[in-house]
């Protein structure tokens, strides 16, 4: 069979935004590489998508004036005719060249990428392009253009500031069950104490406030602060703070676990998680701010007093004071006593303990009932105009996502950084992006990202004809060996890509082998010149490495990779082991007598510039895949190698007896002439059981005499590390020995 098979190669143009093209290039393509109008009516020829335009400018009749557009034929060129109206007197008439389909690209580059284009928005770069050319669905296009155009898409716009619909807190009922804390400063004007820091804790369900001047920040510090303030208020049960270090640190993690204190933790660049403490902070400062005025250096003295203004005051949320909801009664303020002053109120009759504390009670519950209801009709309320301006923000794991930069440092740096991809999602509101490229990997709010829009790559594929010649294929039934399960599937995937990949493989399960290919068209040559063979000996292996070698070189012979050969050139055989387990053949061939060709190696730094800036890398894996290049007939017997085969003699050992030797009795020569070939054999021999024979009835019984004589005992001993068997033969059937022995 002769497949003529067209050799394709695909040419990737403009596969990533780093890899962008000038567009001063699509300005000289579109100006010098164009012949003129005979080229612009062939290309209109020849693209299919124009011809139904074709033929409505060739049926279309008359010469008066439409207010809808029309395609006209001028010398043969295809033109878009109409007519619109600036103002109500002045209508204008444009004529617009119908553009094929090859050049449309490079008009979106130079009407929008290039430094006259701007990098405006879809509107003005509809207007630029539509004033002297048209193609269907070109609004469209421009619309996709501009949208997927990476420099547009690294500055904010108007549009950009999409969020997320709220999420609101949970609301809790029991005080200090959960706190917020964070960290105020440092302050423009230290105290003369040298306090220039503020340590804030609220409550979530009395929005009841705390607050500590310290002079430093550092772990340490912070946790003396909080175990003096939960001296007054018990442990919490949760914490919610920011990402930094003083709250992630090691010695912060075991406070709280030994504390039995759950640490939650917001996003980054995300306040709104602890926006309780962040509304204290605020009120705070601005408290601190007024008060320094008159007395910079003392705001230290006067901190729990600014705090007892705001836990004395309502919130808009509860209808109650913080310390209200917490003691169970109003607090006793200065206007208080101004009051009392003024009425000379009596003072109240004594009430008894057992009923201070039911009625305590009583107003506790009530008020913090009434409390949690104003808050989630606040909740609510909130979420109402919180959501009127939100959209919901759907990304998957392996979307790619821009994350917004949160503080640039000059005007002109960009906005969003990226593409970064999510690789996991935490909740409807919170995933983990990874930066493939820096390998940099955060968690982030979806308000803080947002879609990247990936521009369409333009392939153009080159085809050229080329016979190959006979391709034979393996003449076995190759169904049995291609097996999907061993397919493995990346579990970061989505159920449906996850899905689509077992769809393409299923389609495409001819490339999935256990069997080698061959290649046609092209052999293997080993150039040695006139040089002499080299057979080189085998390298000792195990029992178990020989097994895999045995396995190896019949799989090999049934799949007609090698024939069995006499060659005078031989290699030993090498087994390595690959990183799933498996053993890899190879032969190692050490001579220096190979003429290697003098290609030049591409440079690794030269490559890593190369693909550094691509988007996919893809690898083929193949089946063996140097196996697959056959090896010139003329050069297939320099590639032979040395295996286990058939059983042959490999050695013959003799020994001459010296005069000592002579003197031994009969049964010690016996014994002496199987201590030395053993010793001598003992690398073939030492950890396999063998079989001894020999024509000598009484080495049978040799366990049985050797207590009697010292050399017989030393030598039985020393055989002790092998294991073997002494099988009596017959005179007349050991006739290899005899033969040998009388050899001259």
């Amino acid at each position: 069979m002769e497949v003529h098979t067209p050799k394709a190669k695909c040419l990737t143009i403009q596969a990533s935004s780093e890899q962008l093209p000038e567009s001063s290039s699509s300005i000289i393509e579109l100006v010098s590489g164009i012949e003129g109008k005979q080229e612009i009516l062939r290309e209109q020829l020849a693209d299919e998508t124009l011809q139904p335009l074709f033929l409505q400018a060739q049926s279309a009749t008359g010469t008066e004036e439409s207010k809808t557009p029309k395609f006209v034929l001028k010398e043969g060129v295809l033109y878009r005719k109409s007519t619109s109206h600036k103002t109500l007197n002045e209508p204008e008439t444009r004529t617009q060249i119908v553009v094929p389909v090859n050049y449309r690209k490079q008009l979106l580059d130079v009407a929008h990428d290039n430094p006259q284009g701007g990098h405006l928005g879809v509107r003005k770069t509809t207007q630029r392009i539509s004033k002297n050319f048209f193609w269907p669905g070109m609004y469209q296009h421009i619309k996709e253009f501009c949208r997927s155009c990476d420099t547009c898409q690294r500055f904010s716009t108007g549009r950009d500031k999409t969020k997320a619909p709220l999420v609101p807190m949970p609301v809790i009922g029991e005080p200090f069950f959960r706190v917020g804390i964070d960290l105020v400063g440092p302050l423009y004007k230290p105290s003369r104490r040298g306090y220039k820091y503020i340590l804030t804790v609220i409550d979530y369900a009395t929005r009841y406030p705390d607050a500590v001047a310290l002079t430093n920040i550092e772990t340490s510090t912070i946790a003396n602060a909080l175990l003096s303030m939960w001296g007054r208020t018990g442990f919490p049960r949760e914490l919610v703070s920011d990402l930094g270090t003083q709250f992630t640190s090691r010695l912060m993690k075991k406070l709280l676990e030994l504390c039995g204190i759950k640490h939650l933790t917001s996003t980054p660049y995300h306040p709104q998680t602890n926006g309780l403490v962040e509304n204290l902070n605020k009120t705070l400062v601005k408290m601190i701010k007024a008060y320094s005025q008159q007395r910079p250096h003392d705001w230290d003295t006067k901190l729990q007093q600014l705090l007892f203004a705001y836990r004395s005051v309502p919130q808009d949320s509860t209808g109650y004071s913080p310390f209200e909801l917490l003691f169970g009664r109003k607090a006793r303020g200065p206007l208080d006593l101004i009051r009392e002053h003024w009425e000379a109120s009596p003072t109240p009759d004594p009430v008894p303990v057992d009923d201070y504390i039911k009625d305590l009670q009583s107003t506790l519950k009530m008020a913090r009932d009434i409390a949690q209801e104003h808050l989630m009709t606040a909740q609510e309320q909130q979420k109402i105009r919180y959501d009127a301006t939100s959209r919901p923000q759907d990304f998957n794991v392996g979307d790619e996502v821009l994350f917004l930069t949160p503080n640039k440092n000059n005007k002109l740096q960009m906005d969003w950084t990226g593409p970064w991809r999510i690789v996991r999602k935490q909740n409807h509101v919170n995933c983990d992006i990874l930066d493939e490229r820096l390998g940099i990997e955060k968690r982030v709010h979806v308000n803080m990202i947002k879609p990247y829009v990936n521009r369409l790559a333009n392939v153009y594929c080159i085809v050229s004809e080329e016979d190959t010649g006979p391709f034979s294929f393996w003449e076995g039934d190759r169904e049995i060996h291609r097996n999907l399960d061993k397919v493995s599937i990346n579990s970061d995937l989505s159920p449906s890509q996850q899905r689509e990949v077992k769809g393409i493989s299923a389609k495409y399960k001819v490339m999935f082998s256990d069997l080698p290919g061959r290649v046609q068209g092209v052999q293997h040559k080993i150039c040695t010149g006139d040089a002499a063979p080299i057979a080189s000996p085998p390298y000792r292996v195990t029992g178990k490495i020989s097994e895999c070698i045995e396995q190896e070189v019949r799989e090999m012979l049934d799949l007609d990779i090698i024939v069995p050969s006499n060659s005078p050139w031989a290699s030993p055989i090498v087994l390595v082991k690959k990183p799933d387990k498996t053993v890899r053949f190879c032969i190692d061939y050490p001579n220096k007598i190979t003429q290697n060709d003098m290609y030049p190696m591409p440079r690794l730094d030269d490559l890593l510039e190369r693909i550094g800036k691509a988007k996919f890398i893809s690898s083929i894996d193949l089946t063996k895949g140097f196996w697959q290049v056959p090896m010139a007939p003329e050069d297939q017997s320099k590639t032979a190698f040395r295996t286990q085969g058939e059983d042959r003699p490999i050695l013959f050992l003799s020994k001459k007896w010296h005069s000592s030797e002579h003197s031994m009795s009969t049964i010690e020569k016996e014994c002496y002439s199987i201590i030395w070939p053993i010793k001598k054999l003992k690398p073939y021999l030492w950890g396999r059981k063998f079989t001894l024979q020999t024509d000598h009835a009484p080495l049978r019984w040799l366990d049985n005499v050797k207590g009697t004589n010292n050399k017989l005992l030393r030598w039985s001993l020393s055989l002790q590390d092998f294991t073997f068997d002494i099988k009596h033969i017959k005179g007349k059937c050991n006739v290899v020995a005899d033969a040998l022995s009388r050899a001259p």
